[in-house]
């Protein structure tokens, strides 16, 4: 999972890979480095090991709870809207 928000994938903090929110920037190239680290997974065994050691993000303590995610969720959708 990819993501600009570390609790969009809160619950599988393991498998999830941080990108920096883009925000219409020509010179932005956070793509370029995300594509360069998938290609690097893409020999390895398990991912979940590779995104431990890269970005830490079992150290930031997500506490996420139910209703929590849940409000996070529909406040994403709104903006989508």
């Amino acid at each position: 999972m990819v993501d600009n928000s570390v609790y969009s994938f809160a619950y599988q903090v393991e498998n999830g890979v941080p990108i920096i929110s883009f925000y219409d920037d020509p010179k932005d190239e956070e793509l370029k480095h995300l594509m360069c680290y998938l290609t690097t997974l893409a020999n390895c065994q398990d991912v979940r090991v590779e995104n431990q050691k890269a970005f830490e993000l079992d150290k930031i303590g997500l506490d996420v709870q139910p209703d929590e995610q849940m409000i996070v969720e529909e406040k994403k959708q709104q903006s989508v809207m």
